[in-house]
């Protein structure tokens, strides 16, 4: 799934609170970082915080060349070391990952299917979920 459209902007801006009360974590973003064409994504939606992705594509204030480049400078250099971007992988080392997380977070501001398809694999005995 496309980052743009998975709203990690958001998890960045707050990724600086979560380091300064929990100094050991690390931040791992799976997935390609591909972006939607405009208009599948933000012309086809009245939600405010998906229209204000617009910000991310070319002309807008935060359009860097791509929007994986926009949430690398979002990043503070003193947090470098605690993010890190995967990319594209395999079904199977997702799955892995997922199970081997802490925490698992997505932050998406659009879905075209449920996410039960994942929490399937997740169940019980191959990830503990903490209660919010």
């Amino acid at each position: 799934m496309p980052l743009r459209r998975r709203g990690v902007h958001t998890l960045l801006e707050a990724w600086p609170e979560v380091v300064a009360a929990h100094p050991e974590a690390r931040l791992e973003i799976v997935g390609p970082s591909a972006a939607l064409p405009l208009d599948l994504l933000i012309d086809l939606s009245r939600d405010p915080e998906v229209l204000g992705l617009s910000r991310f594509y070319p002309g807008g204030s935060a359009f860097r060349g791509s929007y994986e480049m926009a949430l690398r400078e979002m990043i503070p250099p003193r947090l470098a070391h605690t993010v890190t971007f995967t990319g594209m992988e395999p079904y199977e080392k997702v799955i892995e990952r997922c199970a081997g997380a802490s925490l698992l977070v997505n932050p998406s501001l659009s879905e075209s299917f449920g996410m039960r398809a994942w929490w399937r694999h997740l169940r019980p005995g191959r990830l503990s979920s903490p209660r919010v």
